[in-house]
């Protein structure tokens, strides 16, 4: 099993509006078998982000950065791959 090519729908995005409706982004990535689930996790310091580990919407927090989140495969092993999103 692998994981290869992760990335975010959107490289740079803004910091959620304090008190607003807090802006997301999508991580996915490829891999095979294709049936294998995926488990999304932020490595790292992560500025008031959070990830939902099964789905890898990414919330976005008020702190700027980088963020790093890294996508692996379930069934465990050392298959895994990192992507970052910026928050200028």
């Amino acid at each position: 099993t692998g994981v290869t090519n992760a990335r975010a729908d959107r490289g740079t995005v803004a910091p959620s509006p304090t008190g607003g409706t807090a802006n997301t982004v999508q991580i996915e990535a490829d891999q095979y078998p294709s049936s294998a689930p995926l488990h999304y996790s932020i490595r790292g310091a992560d500025l008031g982000c959070t990830i939902d580990a099964g789905t890898g919407v990414l919330t976005v927090g008020t702190q700027t950065g980088t963020v790093t989140v890294r996508v692996a495969n379930t069934r465990g092993g050392p298959n895994w791959d990192e992507t970052t999103v910026t928050i200028p």
